[in-house]
């Protein structure tokens, strides 16, 4: 924690002319700089040390972006990173630490970088930009659907998936494509959209279904209910045609009473093998660190022969089946999708 007796308590991001008015003198600033008591974020604008450091990485983004965009002299359309920033997306994923504003500027393509933050010249649609506190910034979907042209799938996807929990922003990253198919690396805002889930509930869901898609396997099913004739259990993925379930084993749930938590996911396992249900559990080692293993243990499991099935078995989609458990609807109104058999299968009675 820095301290200092020469300076006011300082919030914000704060204009050279604030510091000035609030008692901060030209030399007083420039020792505070020197001293790592003010930070300069941007030309004329400024954060205090002890506030910059209890900020978490997108709280910093935040702060930088705010500063950039301050300072720059025309109106700039806040992209990117920086844009997610602004819309407050959920902070499950690190984000880039510089700025990113779009310069619109018809005719010319290109961009800057500066000590500060980077801008790049295009024109996005008048429909997909917003204001948030004062600064002009891309709509969320659409900053999301660009933000992949410049970042890597899984990190997108995972943040896509939580994105698109908003159906504003879900149809704003579908809207989008329209205009990103005019600029580069449009393949991969499309591939986004395409496999964008928001019913995935977590970032290991998120990361154990890119590994599905990475080594061109079928696409599960998020969060499925599954049950003799009524949703019991849900599971984190699932392949309906091959009765075979993903789990991604997060570590939250085993912090508090670890031996429940453990004796509970055995019980709701063994419940759905009894069904027929196979399962592939994997936890943030396998999904990140030994993605390939993960791969083919997906890979084999999806491949194996089936075993027998229950009569009983039935599967519901995630909110179909929520919507039973809250009374909302009776199984008899949605009585939930058999497992596809093939007649060489043997179902059991």
């Amino acid at each position: 924690m820095r301290t200092t007796t020469e300076l006011p308590e300082l919030r914000g991001v704060l204009s050279r002319s604030r510091l000035i008015e609030l008692g901060v003198t030209e030399r007083r600033l420039r020792t505070a700089v020197d001293r790592a008591e003010i930070l300069r974020l941007s030309e004329g604008r400024y954060v205090s040390g002890d506030e910059w450091d209890s900020l978490d990485a997108w709280g910093r983004l935040l702060a930088r972006t705010r500063a950039f965009a301050a300072s720059s002299s025309s109106a700039y359309i806040v992209s990117g990173w920086s844009a997610l920033a602004l819309h407050g997306v959920p902070d499950i994923v690190a984000p880039a630490p510089t700025p990113s504003l779009i310069r619109r500027k018809w005719g010319t393509s290109g961009s800057d970088r500066t000590t500060y933050g980077y801008i790049r010249n295009c024109v996005p649609p008048d429909e997909a930009i917003t204001e948030v506190d004062g600064l002009l910034v891309l709509e969320k979907g659409f900053a999301m659907a660009d933000l992949v042209r410049s970042t890597g799938r899984l990190t997108s996807l995972i943040l896509a998936d939580a994105v698109a929990a908003d159906s504003l922003a879900a149809e704003g990253m579908a809207r989008s494509l329209v205009t990103l198919r005019r600029w580069p690396r449009f393949p991969r805002s499309e591939w986004l959209v395409r496999h964008t889930d928001p019913l995935s509930e977590s970032p290991l869901e998120s990361a154990g279904r890119f590994r599905a898609l990475q080594a061109g396997l079928p696409a599960p099913i998020s969060n499925a209910w599954l049950g003799p004739g009524y949703p019991e259990r849900r599971v984190d993925l699932w392949w309906e045609q091959y009765a075979l379930a993903g789990e991604a084993d997060g570590a939250v749930k085993f912090l508090v009473d670890p031996a429940r938590a453990v004796a509970l996911q055995h019980a709701r396992q063994s419940s759905l093998e009894g069904l027929g249900v196979r399962f592939v559990r994997y936890d943030w080692f396998g999904a990140f660190r030994q993605s390939e293993v993960l791969a083919s243990r997906f890979s084999a499991a999806l491949e194996a022969p089936r075993p027998p099935l229950s009569r009983s078995l039935r599967w519901w989609p995630c909110q179909e089946g929520w919507a039973i458990r809250r009374g909302d609807v009776t199984v008899d109104d949605c009585p939930g999708r058999v497992v596809a058999t093939s007649s060489d299968r043997t179902i059991l009675g």
